[in-house]
């Protein structure tokens, strides 16, 4: 079977499953990429979209144990300051939840909460993670209609 560069990793696992290693090896790259030497927490479109996704709490964790402590604080402090507007603006449109029936369970959601949820299930790394690892399984996929790869 003739190799080529789309398919190169599939092939680095060694004894390991190839999807565990493909992952952790995708992780770590985003990782890196966000915190890393490259500095690229630092430029402005990469900025934005970690303040408009944020990080889920095992991938901030993985940032503060990179060992970039200054890198990791300005992308938590900069994204703290923009959490911190948006939930102003969403407290300032004044949504109240509505008051709750005794005998009636609430059935209308508050804005509010809604964003909350949003903001809690967003994370920059598990997206660039699975956009990654969507390719991989194609690319995968692809090959199992290869005979030569399948033997």
């Amino acid at each position: 079977m003739r190799e080529e560069i789309h398919i190169a990793p599939v092939f680095e696992s060694g004894d390991e499953c190839p999807f565990c290693y493909l992952e952790r090896r995708t992780e770590q790259r985003c990782i890196r990429y966000v915190i890393g030497p490259g500095n690229s927490f630092m430029e402005p479109e990469v900025r934005d979209m970690t303040n408009r996704e944020g990080f889920c709490a095992a991938h901030l964790k993985k940032l503060f144990d990179y060992g970039n402590p200054l890198g990791t604080g300005l992308i938590v402090r900069s994204y703290m300051a923009r959490l911190q507007r948006e939930l102003q603006q969403e407290l300032d449109k004044g949504s109240l939840p509505p008051k709750r029936k005794l005998l009636k369970a609430e059935t209308t959601q508050d804005s509010t909460a809604k964003w909350i949820r949003g903001k809690l299930g967003s994370c920059y790394i598990c997206r660039s993670m699975e956009e990654n690892m969507d390719r991989y399984y194609h690319t995968f996929f692809v090959l199992t209609k290869d005979k030569e790869f399948r033997q």
